[in-house]
Protein backbone atom coordinates (compact mmCIF):
# COMPACT_ATOMS: atom_id res chain seq x y z
CA UNK A 1 0.00 0.00 0.00
CA UNK A 2 0.96 3.43 -0.69
CA UNK A 3 2.11 5.70 2.02
CA UNK A 4 -0.69 8.63 0.88
CA UNK A 5 -3.22 5.61 0.78
CA UNK A 6 -2.56 4.34 4.05
CA UNK A 7 -2.80 7.88 5.67
CA UNK A 8 -6.04 8.19 3.96
CA UNK A 9 -7.54 5.00 5.13
CA UNK A 10 -6.80 5.70 8.74
CA UNK A 11 -8.11 9.39 8.12
CA UNK A 12 -11.32 7.70 6.89
CA UNK A 13 -11.42 5.10 9.77
CA UNK A 14 -11.01 7.53 12.53
CA UNK A 15 -13.54 9.70 10.73
CA UNK A 16 -15.93 6.27 10.97
CA UNK A 17 -15.12 6.34 15.00
CA UNK A 18 -15.50 9.98 15.75
CA UNK A 19 -19.06 10.18 13.68
CA UNK A 20 -20.61 6.74 14.39
CA UNK A 21 -19.48 6.82 18.59
CA UNK A 22 -21.33 8.49 21.07
CA UNK A 23 -19.07 11.01 23.85
CA UNK A 24 -18.58 8.51 26.90
CA UNK A 25 -20.37 10.02 29.74
CA UNK A 26 -18.31 7.96 32.42
CA UNK A 27 -15.20 9.94 31.87
CA UNK A 28 -14.33 11.88 35.20
CA UNK A 29 -14.03 15.16 34.45
CA UNK A 30 -9.94 15.58 36.03
CA UNK A 31 -8.92 12.90 33.46
CA UNK A 32 -7.29 14.49 30.38
CA UNK A 33 -8.94 12.84 27.34
CA UNK A 34 -9.21 14.29 23.75
CA UNK A 35 -12.34 15.33 23.97
CA UNK A 36 -11.22 18.69 25.91
CA UNK A 37 -9.24 19.49 22.13
CA UNK A 38 -12.64 18.74 20.02
CA UNK A 39 -12.24 15.45 19.01
CA UNK A 40 -12.39 12.03 20.67
CA UNK A 41 -10.65 9.38 18.31
CA UNK A 42 -10.05 11.83 14.81
CA UNK A 43 -7.10 14.44 15.11
CA UNK A 44 -4.37 15.48 12.67
CA UNK A 45 -1.89 14.43 15.22
CA UNK A 46 -3.88 10.73 16.40
CA UNK A 47 -3.57 10.36 12.65
CA UNK A 48 0.15 10.92 11.95
CA UNK A 49 1.25 9.39 14.98
CA UNK A 50 -0.47 6.00 13.60
CA UNK A 51 0.98 6.40 10.31
CA UNK A 52 4.51 7.26 12.14
CA UNK A 53 3.73 3.90 14.05
CA UNK A 54 3.05 1.98 11.38
CA UNK A 55 6.20 3.15 9.47
CA UNK A 56 8.43 2.21 12.02
CA UNK A 57 6.67 -0.65 13.21
CA UNK A 58 6.07 -2.60 10.08
CA UNK A 59 7.60 -0.54 7.16
CA UNK A 60 4.29 0.43 6.09
CA UNK A 61 2.69 -2.86 5.97
CA UNK A 62 5.30 -4.53 4.37
CA UNK A 63 5.87 -7.14 7.68
CA UNK A 64 2.70 -8.13 8.74
CA UNK A 65 3.90 -10.66 11.19
CA UNK A 66 6.77 -9.78 13.52
CA UNK A 67 10.10 -12.13 12.91
CA UNK A 68 10.75 -13.79 15.49
CA UNK A 69 8.35 -12.39 17.94
CA UNK A 70 4.31 -12.46 18.88
CA UNK A 71 3.00 -8.98 17.14
CA UNK A 72 0.98 -8.68 14.46
CA UNK A 73 -0.64 -6.40 11.54
CA UNK A 74 0.47 -3.24 10.38
CA UNK A 75 1.09 -1.74 13.89
CA UNK A 76 2.69 -4.68 15.23
CA UNK A 77 0.44 -5.44 18.26
CA UNK A 78 1.07 -7.90 20.14
CA UNK A 79 -2.00 -10.56 21.80
CA UNK A 80 -1.03 -8.94 25.25
CA UNK A 81 -1.88 -5.83 24.57
CA UNK A 82 -4.93 -6.40 21.90
CA UNK A 83 -6.31 -8.53 24.39
CA UNK A 84 -6.13 -6.01 27.59
CA UNK A 85 -7.84 -3.57 25.24
CA UNK A 86 -10.66 -5.90 24.42
CA UNK A 87 -11.09 -7.33 28.33
CA UNK A 88 -10.53 -4.42 29.80
CA UNK A 89 -11.80 -1.37 27.85
CA UNK A 90 -13.88 -2.72 25.09
CA UNK A 91 -15.76 -4.66 27.17
CA UNK A 92 -16.78 -2.20 29.22
CA UNK A 93 -17.71 0.46 26.46
CA UNK A 94 -21.50 -1.14 24.96
CA UNK A 95 -21.33 0.95 22.55
CA UNK A 96 -17.82 0.94 21.15
CA UNK A 97 -18.29 -3.16 21.33
CA UNK A 98 -21.12 -2.81 19.77
CA UNK A 99 -19.46 -0.67 16.63
CA UNK A 100 -16.83 -2.60 16.72
CA UNK A 101 -18.53 -6.13 16.23
CA UNK A 102 -20.68 -4.40 13.47
CA UNK A 103 -18.67 -2.86 11.67
CA UNK A 104 -15.76 -5.58 11.87
CA UNK A 105 -17.79 -9.11 11.60
CA UNK A 106 -14.86 -11.06 12.17
CA UNK A 107 -14.10 -9.23 15.78
CA UNK A 108 -17.44 -11.21 16.55
CA UNK A 109 -15.30 -14.46 16.35
CA UNK A 110 -13.23 -15.79 19.10
CA UNK A 111 -9.50 -15.10 17.21
CA UNK A 112 -9.97 -11.58 17.39
CA UNK A 113 -6.22 -10.97 17.36
CA UNK A 114 -5.76 -12.79 13.98
CA UNK A 115 -7.77 -10.06 12.41
CA UNK A 116 -5.25 -7.56 13.02
CA UNK A 117 -2.92 -9.07 10.06
CA UNK A 118 -5.71 -8.94 7.57
CA UNK A 119 -8.12 -6.14 8.38
CA UNK A 120 -6.85 -2.99 8.08
CA UNK A 121 -9.63 -1.50 9.61
CA UNK A 122 -9.64 -3.24 12.63
CA UNK A 123 -5.37 -3.26 13.53
CA UNK A 124 -6.37 0.93 12.60
CA UNK A 125 -9.01 1.22 15.46
CA UNK A 126 -6.99 -0.95 17.84
CA UNK A 127 -3.91 0.80 17.39
CA UNK A 128 -6.11 4.02 17.83
CA UNK A 129 -7.84 2.52 20.96
CA UNK A 130 -4.51 2.01 22.32
CA UNK A 131 -3.07 5.31 22.20
CA UNK A 132 -6.57 6.31 23.50
CA UNK A 133 -6.43 5.00 26.92
CA UNK A 134 -3.05 6.61 27.39
CA UNK A 135 -3.60 9.62 29.96
CA UNK A 136 -0.81 11.39 28.31
CA UNK A 137 -1.82 13.83 25.06
CA UNK A 138 -0.46 12.74 21.66
CA UNK A 139 1.93 15.67 20.98
CA UNK A 140 0.56 18.55 18.76
CA UNK A 141 2.73 18.86 15.46
CA UNK A 142 5.78 17.48 16.83
CA UNK A 143 7.39 14.36 14.43
CA UNK A 144 10.00 14.58 17.55
CA UNK A 145 7.40 14.70 20.29
CA UNK A 146 5.77 12.05 18.72
CA UNK A 147 8.45 9.50 17.88
CA UNK A 148 8.95 10.29 21.75
CA UNK A 149 5.23 9.86 22.85
CA UNK A 150 5.44 6.32 20.15
CA UNK A 151 8.30 5.07 22.23
CA UNK A 152 7.01 5.49 25.86
CA UNK A 153 3.94 4.15 25.02
CA UNK A 154 3.90 1.65 22.35
CA UNK A 155 7.43 0.60 21.84
CA UNK A 156 7.96 1.31 25.61
CA UNK A 157 11.15 1.70 27.44
CA UNK A 158 12.56 -2.25 26.84
CA UNK A 159 11.28 -2.21 23.30
CA UNK A 160 13.96 -2.81 20.53
CA UNK A 161 12.95 0.65 18.41
CA UNK A 162 14.34 4.01 19.08
CA UNK A 163 12.95 7.18 18.71
CA UNK A 164 15.49 8.09 15.68
CA UNK A 165 14.13 4.75 14.09
CA UNK A 166 10.66 6.12 14.41
CA UNK A 167 12.24 9.80 12.57
CA UNK A 168 13.80 7.86 9.74
CA UNK A 169 11.34 5.69 8.88
CA UNK A 170 8.37 8.27 8.90
CA UNK A 171 10.61 10.38 6.35
CA UNK A 172 11.16 7.38 4.06
CA UNK A 173 7.33 6.83 3.64
CA UNK A 174 5.98 10.60 4.59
Amino acid sequence: MESTQLKQLITFVLWCMEVNLNRDQNIPQDAHTPERDGARYNSTDAIDLLFGTACVESDCGYFIKQLNGPARGIFQMERTTHDDIWRNYINYRQELKTFMREELPQAAQDSKFDNLEYNLRYAIMMARLHYYRVPAPIPKSSLEMQAQYWKDYYNTPDGKGSEADYLQKWKQYA
